[in-house]
């Protein structure tokens, strides 16, 4: 990774200094504890929960259920959509959490899709997908039919009744009235969906579909000239004069120090040599390889363009050590950072609410620089399990000071989009974040 990944000003690259400013006062917290390739190998998509491998024994004893209707109606984007089921391709999760996507040429019928894409497999589980009617199938509105269920039920403390085949999986803290149910697979998921949702005591029932996030725009330290957005000698343009917080050889400076920043993105280099300093190595989480590596998978196209990057140069905006003689500085140089890998392959309501709600009494801070697709047409919010878990974090994280969760206002000038269409930018519990060239 150059150093100069972590140069372009991206909607984060202020970090919200006012609001970091202001979380600085409370003082610190001590610590507690693909790229998609497809048979022509295109571009780049993330990894859902209710999706992994299973074991050869599990794989055999699924059976095989058609797909029960052309199409699925299920909440998406924050509001009731209805989808068709793709006959042609469908995709698997790697063991690096990233996706491959599987054609089917010819097309399949509803009633041998389920096995045209396990033979396409092998051992490995097989996702089904969807596009809404009229929309390109292009990875942007492309959303994969996962195993898991949210089911809303009438109080918090209602058991739900389910039908043969499902099973309860968790009731997240975060979402009292909800409970996430798990079918064998898939395709199980769409023939149990109806049933469930005429099971008395279910207030509602929606398959849970991923969705690949799209990535926002993105003292001594040699490269610190070209930060024009912390400080520039025109008069003409804008930037947050930033030495007189920072205060390099005098005293009472604010640097960051004590402040976690839990960067919520594809990934994060830790070995960096401009990060290592600050990254804490110990709270870090990847919910695209289910594991504690934030580190984006090994570049496997020879460009240098295309790749998980962005968190990493969304990290340096934010938390690149300053005053060491290398690279770049970060607006908040002395914070530390934690790698939150989410939106490398597709991510559901359950992986979303999960980031929010993660260690939210250390991290103080969770920059998200991702978001619905930036069309200037669809207006997408986030699922129900996301909008409780944002509003739990705003109302009890930080020892009940609230989380501070800052999110990208969109790249949507091109196409003429409105930021208010991005339904997590526009929600009451984050503070959205743009930027001004001049």
């Amino acid at each position: 990774m150059s150093f100069r990944r972590l140069l372009p000003c991206s909607l984060f690259a202020l970090l919200a200094l006012a609001v970091l400013f202001f979380v600085l006062r409370h003082g610190p917290v001590d610590p507690g504890r693909v790229v998609e390739i497809q048979a022509s190998l295109d571009q780049a998509t993330p990894s859902a929960d209710g999706a992994g491998e299973r074991h050869d024994d599990q794989v055999a004893a699924l059976p095989v259920a058609a797909v029960p209707a052309a199409t699925l109606t299920t909440e998406d984007g924050g509001s009731e959509r209805t989808f068709e089921i793709a006959l042609d391709e469908g995709v698997v999760w790697e063991a690096d959490g990233l996706t491959r996507t599987l054609r089917i040429d010819p097309p399949a019928t509803l009633e041998t899709l389920p096995v045209r894409l396990r033979e396409l497999a092998g051992k490995r589980e097989v996702f089904p997908v969807c596009y809404e009617p009229g929309y390109p199938h292009t990875l942007a509105y492309r959303r994969i039919i996962t195993r898991d269920i949210t089911v809303e039920l009438p109080s918090p403390d209602a058991d739900p009744a389910l039908p043969p085949g499902v099973i309860l999986k968790s009731r997240p803290d975060y979402a009292p009235g909800f409970a996430i149910v798990s079918a064998a697979d898939p395709f199980a998921a769409l023939a149990a969906l109806d049933p469930l949702r005429r099971q008395p005591g279910i207030v509602s029932a929606d398959i849970q579909l991923a969705q690949q996030q799209s990535r926002k725009v993105m003292p001594n330290d040699p490269l610190v000239p070209n930060q024009w957005h912390l400080k520039n000698a025109s008069a003409a343009r804008t930037h947050v004069n930033i030495e007189n917080a920072w205060l390099y050889g005098a005293s009472g400076g604010v640097r960051g120090a004590g402040i976690r920043i839990g960067v919520i993105d594809d990934g994060l280099q830790t070995d960096h040599p401009d990060l290592a300093p600050n990254v804490d190595t110990v709270n870090d989480k990847d919910w695209n390889g289910n594991d504690n590596d934030p580190n984006p998978a090994p570049q496997s196209i020879p460009d240098p363009d295309i790749g998980d990057h962005h968190g990493t140069a969304c990290a340096g905006n934010a938390a690149a050590r300053g005053n060491n003689s290398l690279g770049v500085s970060g607006t908040a140089p002395e914070a530390t950072l934690v790698g939150m890998r989410l939106i490398a392959s597709p991510s559901t309501d359950t992986t979303n609410s999960e980031a929010i709600t993660y260690l939210p009494q250390l991290i103080q801070i969770k920059s998200n620089s991702w978001g619905p697709i930036d069309d200037g047409v669809r207006l997408e919010a986030p699922g129900s399990l996301t909008r409780a878990a944002l509003a739990s974090a705003a109302a009890t994280g930080r020892g009940g000071l609230g989380s501070i969760i800052l999110w990208a206002g969109g790249n949507g000038l091109g196409a003429l989009d409105n930021s208010n269409y991005d339904g997590f930018a526009n929600n009451i519990h984050t503070i959205p974040i743009a930027a001004t060239d001049s």
